[in-house]
């Protein structure tokens, strides 16, 4: 009984499997086909040569000026339908604004035309008179005109 059990098991597992072919790839094929998007001239399906790689394929390609390829593997060897993203690079963040409020001699004194010196009377203004409450009143530090003002009005905050 117990092997009647079992070749009825093996019979229903091998009438469960599935024997149609598997699809293989074609040995013959020279090319590859690929999608390029992101940072290029023209986004869209290349065909390229069998084992080709990332690097070949970017010299194939006309990249945008804001291309940054620095995060890509130039080695990578690409299959059959990849797709290849150029990222662009990022702009730039502006640098951080110095606090008139909060500010120390130190980061002060990076203003352009603030040396230590200003920068220090900047901090004894503010400790004396409390907090600035409009940038323009930095003006009234010793040291600090009009000229000087509007040569780091952009780079400040308060």
């Amino acid at each position: 009984m117990k092997q009647l059990l079992i070749f009825f098991f093996l019979l229903v597992l091998a009438l469960g499997i599935n024997l149609h072919q598997l699809p293989l790839p074609d040995p013959l094929q020279q090319t590859i086909s690929i999608t390029v998007t992101g940072a290029v001239k023209s986004p869209g399906i290349r065909e390229v040569p069998l084992h080709a790689t990332v690097q070949e394929v970017l010299e194939q390609t006309e990249l945008l000026d804001n291309a940054d390829t620095s995060s890509l593997n130039p080695l990578l060897i690409l299959h059959d339908q990849d797709y290849l993203a150029i990222p662009a690079q990022q702009p730039s963040a502006a640098p951080a604004k110095v606090s008139i409020n909060t500010g120390t001699v130190e980061q002060l004194a990076t203003l352009k035309g603030i040396g230590p010196k200003t920068a220090e009377k900047i901090v004894a203004y503010r400790q004396e008179h409390g907090l600035f409450q409009q940038l323009d009143e930095l003006k009234q530090v010793s040291g600090i005109g009009d000229s000087k003002y509007e040569a780091i009005k952009d780079q400040i905050c308060l």
